[in-house]
């Protein structure tokens, strides 16, 4: 609880009193809250909506802000990105892959390192959905396996049958494969089968 309060007051005297602007004694009452219980340790949209009764724009705009006051490193984001992919359902539409990302700025974060890798984003993101061409997420998919484990991990991918000339390719391969629709298939039971496929790769690398 003293800690709690101590966050809550802490930017009314930093760096003088009255002198913060709104939002950062917004942030402070979120982290309280947060060491409380009364929020999760990482709530998304929705929570902060009925549990703050704000909007859901409102929403987003304080998960960004939130998020910008984490210390971050490149090895941070990383990790952010792979708890992203490490989903058990990614949607599947055709030859485009769907990621629900909760935090707005870990979306930023995607579509930026999808751009630096050669593919454009623009109308392919839209609210908390990332929706990712094939190529696109292997390319990423590799970034995200530890560079010492890439040889390794694509070893393995083509003694079970996924064949490429690179890493990308062969990645793509079992992509392409997880999401292959078979008889009495769902899109539950692709988004699933992808789901597992890319968590199996990214936390057995």
């Amino acid at each position: 609880m003293t800690d709690a309060i101590t966050i809550m007051f802490e930017p009314h005297a930093n760096p003088v009193f009255g002198a913060p602007k709104m939002v950062k004694h917004e942030v402070a009452a979120i982290n309280a809250l947060r060491l409380l219980g009364y929020l999760s340790h990482n709530p998304d949209e929705f929570e902060l909506v009925e549990k703050l009764r704000v909007t859901k724009s409102k929403a987003r705009a304080l998960l960004y802000q939130v998020a910008l006051r984490k210390e971050s490193t490149d090895k941070n984001e990383l990790d952010e990105l792979r708890e992203v992919l490490t989903n058990p359902r990614i949607a599947v539409d055709g030859e485009f892959y769907l990621i629900e990302v909760p935090q707005p700025l870990t979306m930023d974060r995607l579509r930026h390192r999808i751009r630096r890798l050669g593919f454009l984003s623009d109308g392919s993101f839209s609210g908390s959905v990332a929706r990712i061409k094939r190529p696109a997420l292997a390319a990423l998919i590799v970034e995200l396996v530890p560079e010492n484990e890439r040889e390794q991990v694509i070893d393995r991918l083509r003694q079970a049958g996924y064949q490429g000339m690179d890493a990308r390719s062969v990645i793509a391969a079992m992509l392409k494969k997880a999401g292959s629709k078979v008889a009495g298939q769902v899109g539950e039971d692709l988004a699933v089968n992808v789901g597992k496929s890319v968590t199996d790769l990214l936390t057995n690398a």
